[in-house]
């Protein structure tokens, strides 16, 4: 297979001497509705300790359930950084990288896959990650690949916080960094929960409060609407 792609080449790119240091992408499984249009997040571990200022990967899918629009990087990790540079080849393979002039810091989510949904009800098309590189390969890269299964009248749901700042949330017994959006069948029954404590940093943390539905810190919900839950805490100081 031949690309129009060049590989970005990076004049000053700095490296650190860690040793085994690794990082860790990946994409989560989704569903989601037919005819539709999804936002998929690429997601990394913390890289603060890294000095990292670009990345390269190879993502491949079923280009017969899957449409790539676009990268998005708006509030996202890289927001600050140059417009991603996106070539696809046949057969739903595509080449995505990116560079900035400022050190990527934190975890979240990398960059954001737009695509149409295309596919039939009850089809699944993996999303395989190879060949991930930042930098030219230091910190190394290990990948957790994702997968969407196409599905009918499901509900977009948000789980969130009131002061984000790298907080988590719990949905069905699995932590996700808020805000969270999944989809749900229509009055299926999920468990949300509020983590607390959560640590802010020095000498701060954060307390559950409220959710704003005015459940329980753990409880059930159910939705027939596209609903947000938003879990509400107080910033508290400590020495």
């Amino acid at each position: 297979m031949r690309f129009k792609f060049v590989m970005i080449l990076f004049s000053a790119v700095i490296l650190v001497n860690v040793a085994n240091a690794q990082v860790q992408v990946m994409i989560p499984d989704t569903t989601a509705n037919w005819n539709s249009q999804i936002l998929i997040p690429v997601r990394i571990t913390d890289v603060s300790a890294y000095e990292i200022y670009s990345y390269q990967f190879e993502l491949k899918f079923d280009s017969l359930i899957l449409k790539l629009v676009n990268v998005s990087y708006q509030n996202t990790l890289t927001a600050n950084w140059a417009e991603p540079v996106m070539n696809t080849g046949a057969d739903g393979t595509v080449i995505i990288g990116g560079y900035g002039t400022n050190k990527l810091a934190g975890r979240g989510t990398l960059i954001n896959l737009r695509f149409d949904v295309i596919g039939n009800p009850d089809q699944v098309s993996n999303l395989n990650l190879s060949s991930f590189l930042f930098n030219s390969g230091n910190p190394t890269a290990t990948t957790v690949n994702g997968r969407v299964k196409v599905v009918t009248n499901l509900i977009a749901v948000t789980i969130t916080t009131n002061v984000l700042n790298g907080t988590n949330v719990l949905v069905d017994g699995i932590t996700h960094l808020a805000p969270f959006t999944t989809y749900w069948e229509k009055g299926a029954t999920h468990e949300i929960s509020a983590p607390s404590p959560q640590n802010a940093g020095s000498n701060k943390r954060y307390a559950f409060q409220s959710w704003s539905d005015q459940g329980a810190q753990t409880h059930s919900v159910s939705v027939t609407a596209p609903t947000t839950f938003t879990a509400n805490y107080k910033t508290q100081f400590y020495y």
